[in-house]
């Protein structure tokens, strides 16, 4: 779920992390620009510097799941329509998050290696 942000006390939903390219929106969290000449607060230095942690998990991501999943490259796939790559990059994401909590949670590790085991020695 991703949080709401909140703008002057008040909720205003959810929001995404832009670049200084952008405009700040409601729902936009851009970094803040030098005005002026002048330097930041050390408030304004903070988040900016938290929001660039934050924009850096967010590519490392997206270039983890570009990279686990070749099509979402653009190679050898253009999407019909926007309902196709909508739920071509949604099954990509659920996939991925699927691969990395059996990755993370030993108990699922241990029963996929026991599993492996069993499935080769069946074919043997």
């Amino acid at each position: 779920m991703v949080p709401s942000c909140i703008c002057d006390g008040s909720d205003v939903g959810e929001c995404i992390i832009g670049d200084a390219g952008y405009p700040l929106l409601s729902w936009l969290l851009t970094p803040y620009r030098l005005e002026n000449g002048l330097s930041l607060s050390d408030l304004k230095v903070e988040f900016n510097r938290r929001h660039s942690a934050a924009t850096a998990v967010t590519l490392r991501a997206l270039a983890r799941l570009k990279d686990a999943w070749k099509c979402l490259q653009g190679e050898g796939w253009p999407p019909n329509n926007q309902l196709e790559m909508y739920c071509t990059v949604d099954t990509c994401c659920t996939s991925l998050n699927i691969v990395i909590y059996t990755e993370e949670t030993p108990v699922l590790r241990d029963h996929e290696e026991n599993y492996s085991k069993l499935v080769r020695q069946i074919a043997d």
